[in-house]
């Protein structure tokens, strides 16, 4: 069943965690439709934050994704680099802005594209981060599996 147009405002306004959960699905070859999602886990949206969700549902939805229960949760770049290089699906977690010239608090969550020793890049937004990035967006590692 298509969304609501109050829940497709809140979809946009709050589902970056489920948006990069679908957007692994669709990296790790196995796709997933809006709708589809939505009738999956729509019992684990808050209340007036559709598609929102708590960081305690994120091992639900991996495991009947098939990609696991289990998640850790990483600071440390050199870390998330060592998780990335051996192979492992990761969505990055940031408390500020991402834009360049941007300081505000404003949070977000999408899929590591790429990460080097030197610099790293996120599969939604379009630019290049470089390691201070890392820390100066307050960014948080969410390593599935």
């Amino acid at each position: 069943m298509p969304l609501s147009p109050a829940e497709q405002d809140q979809w946009n306004d709050f589902a970056c965690i489920s948006r990069a959960l679908m957007k692994l699905a669709e990296v790790r070859g196995q796709p997933i439709s809006q709708e589809n999602y939505c009738a999956l886990f729509r019992p684990l949206f808050p209340q007036n934050q559709f598609g929102g969700l708590h960081i305690s549902s994120v091992a639900i939805i991996t495991g009947r994704l098939g990609f696991g229960r289990s998640f850790n949760v990483l600071r440390r770049y050199e870390g998330v680099l060592e998780r990335h290089q051996n192979g492992q699906s990761i969505l990055v977690s940031s408390e500020i802005h991402l834009a360049a010239n941007r300081a505000d608090i404003f949070g977000h969550c999408t899929v590591l594209r790429d990460m080097t020793a030197a610099d790293f890049h996120l599969h939604d937004v379009h630019r290049d981060f470089v390691v201070a990035d890392w820390d100066g967006k307050l960014c948080t590692a969410i390593v599935i599996g």
